[in-house]
């Protein structure tokens, strides 16, 4: 049986509603109606019911409140609904019943309201009693042993144990030399694997060697001839110097990409563009004045 308690300022609609639908069942009972105020009919209505109504001072809800508490604790109450309550709930019942606090809209959904709220109360009860409890944090050893499948022997710990799988960013063994990068570049960074750990019997790390040097031994840009190739474009022969300008863009582009030889052709292809630009030029500007004095 789930005792409630009602808080009403008024006439007790809602809570004589409740009474008539619950207090025959087994389920919920209405066991107090609690009120403020003196002559508001609530113990008119519910003279006739087995609902004692008790009337409270509002000097006693501000001064006493464990006054209250006590009468709520004694008859076991385990819900409070709200009929048009309008005094100040202090602030220990809030504590106290807290989420098992209910405010009720209208005699018609009262029913539904305080079902609602007594489920609801009883699934959060229900998730914490079957939560199951913090493990204890378990040892560097302990979650080693976990992770290679061993059986866990805690007199033969170590005085050191080894870092925990996947804790942090493995550093690369002080044997292997740092390579040299150039200014304002970042040296690419080694992907480690581990192919032997401490319970494997080995504590080496190995390195890929794939990009080992690229930092150190990249070669400089050459020369993208872009200025010449704007030049030749408007001072010379404008087909070869869009070419030219073509292939002088394309320098940066393959180099930024890694591609160093195909960077290289683009540079040499770049500059022959200017020069036949350039031939193109002179021998036009040359042979136009005697081409048009002839014809």
């Amino acid at each position: 049986m789930r005792k409630i308690a009602i808080f009403t300022s008024g006439s007790g609609e809602i809570a004589e509603r409740l009474v008539s639908l619950f207090n025959d069942g087994d389920r919920f009972r209405v066991d107090v109606v609690v009120t403020e105020r003196e002559n508001t009919g609530v113990e008119d209505r519910l003279a006739e019911s087995d609902t004692d109504v008790v009337m409270v001072e509002r000097d006693k809800w501000r001064e006493h409140p464990e006054e209250i508490l006590e009468l709520l604790k004694v008859r076991d109450i385990e819900l409070i609904g709200l009929d048009g309550f309008k005094g100040l709930i202090p602030r220990q019942i809030y504590e106290k019943f807290g989420g098992k606090i209910v405010d009720l809209t209208d005699t018609q959904s009262a029913p539904g309201e305080i079902a609602a709220a007594v489920e609801k109360s009883d699934s959060v009860n229900t998730a914490n009693v079957e939560s199951p409890a913090a493990e204890e944090s378990k040892g560097v050893d302990e979650e080693w042993a976990e992770t290679l499948h061993m059986n866990f022997d805690p007199s033969r710990l170590r005085s050191t144990p080894p870092p925990v799988p996947g804790a942090g960013n493995h550093q690369a063994p002080e044997s292997q030399p740092p390579h040299a990068s150039n200014p304002g570049q970042q040296a690419p960074q080694a992907q480690p694997y581990f192919r032997n750990n401490p319970y494997y019997g080995g504590d080496r790390t190995y390195y890929s060697e794939s990009r080992r040097g690229e930092a150190g031994e990249r070669e400089a840009m050459p020369s993208t001839w872009l200025v010449w190739s704007v030049l030749m474009t408007v001072f010379c022969c404008t087909i070869p110097g869009i070419v030219a300008i073509i292939f002088s863009s394309q320098v940066s582009a393959k180099y930024g990409i890694g591609d160093i030889e195909g960077a290289k052709r683009a540079s040499r292809n770049a500059e022959i563009w200017i020069i036949v630009s350039f031939v193109l030029g002179v021998l036009s500007s040359t042979l136009y004045l005697p081409f048009m004095m002839a014809f």
